[in-house]
């Protein structure tokens, strides 16, 4: 256990977080379990290879587990919205596009 912990940590810091880049757009992965929801917000490069800006997650409380996948999704968003709210509203006053992708679909809205 203690040598799989070592080697998730020496891959966390050989792949760091990417700083964001207002003028591209911004990717949230949204995915939710019976019992928390995350959520991964990327960015692509040159190559279209999604880069990792931050992430979120959350547990779900005993009520929250009863919430449809839809409701813990959408709550997922609130959670995303409220941890980094500076940089949405930065970003969107430059009309930067945030796609969200959840259910193997992707949501657009662009500003």
């Amino acid at each position: 256990m203690f040598d799989q912990l070592k080697l998730a940590l020496k891959r966390a810091t050989e792949n760091p977080l990417y700083p964001l880049d207002s003028s591209k757009p911004l990717h949230l992965f949204v995915d939710a379990s019976s019992c928390s929801v995350f959520g991964a917000l990327t960015q692509m490069d040159d190559n279209g290879k999604h880069l990792p800006v931050a992430f979120v997650s959350t547990k779900l409380t005993e009520i929250q587990r009863k919430w449809s996948v839809i409701d813990t999704e959408a709550f997922l968003l609130i959670v995303f919205l409220r941890k980094y709210r500076e940089w949405v509203l930065g970003l969107l006053s430059t009309y930067t596009q945030i796609i969200t992708h959840y259910h193997h679909r992707v949501c657009t809205e662009e500003r």
